[in-house]
């Protein structure tokens, strides 16, 4: 009976390898991705330029009598240029000029990628979901990320016993390309799921510091 779990082979170390590799560049991809809104809004004069455009778009847009129709395309395009690019929802965009002017920025970071899962109630921002569902919903996914990575590390670890007791002279190289290929599935499934558990618990956490602007509010 051959080894179950035999030494690693030239094929699985660079598999591993890899694998690795990948969520590397993914976590540093979702870093340099959440970190550059800071970095590009870091100096005073740019901000205080993105102030007045802000104050510019309330006054245009917001604080208007209602018989006055606006102009949504030139609306979201203000919004795109003060938001550097940020396309937020434009009635999250207005409650935030409303209510949230001295948080804009700080909120605009955190809402650039979990806005879809927030609403508007009374100008008011608040998650859709509550803390109980977010958390069915990360744990889910965290479920999904052990199940696919378990299978993707026993795939790697195994390779060598299925390549002995599958496998003949004429077909290796089509059985070492569709096992790669499933191992590359499960391995992206596991990632995928990881990085939808991550999301979620963002989302959970932009959601408290919400509710806290929110409560220090009084809104």
């Amino acid at each position: 009976m051959p080894d179950l779990f035999p030494s690693f082979s030239s094929f699985e170390y660079i598999t591993l390898f890899l694998t690795i590799m990948s969520c590397l560049a993914g976590i540093f991809a979702a870093l340099y991705t959440y970190l550059s809104y800071f970095l590009s809004t870091n100096s005073k004069k740019d901000t205080g330029k993105k102030y007045l455009e802000i104050e510019a778009y309330y006054r245009n847009f917001i604080n208007i009598p209602p018989s006055i129709k606006t102009n949504e395309l030139l609306k979201k395009t203000a919004m795109l240029s003060f938001n550097d690019g940020v396309d937020l929802p434009l009635e999250i965009t207005d409650s935030l000029t409303t209510k949230y002017a001295s948080e804009y920025f700080y909120l605009v970071s955190k809402l650039k990628r979990t806005s879809r899962y927030f609403e508007v109630n009374d100008n008011v921002i608040s998650c859709k979901y509550t803390e109980k569902v977010l958390f069915k919903k990360g744990a889910f996914w965290g479920v999904l990320y052990m199940i696919f990575g378990c299978i993707a590390v026993y795939l790697i670890q195994t390779y060598s016993w299925y390549l002995e007791t599958f496998s003949t002279g004429k077909s290796d190289l089509n059985f070492i390309s569709s096992y790669i290929l499933i191992t590359v599935i499960f391995s992206l499934a596991s990632i995928t799921s990881l990085v939808s558990m991550f999301h979620i618990i963002n989302v959970g956490e932009v959601s408290k510091i919400i509710n806290k602007i929110n409560i220090k509010k009084g809104l």
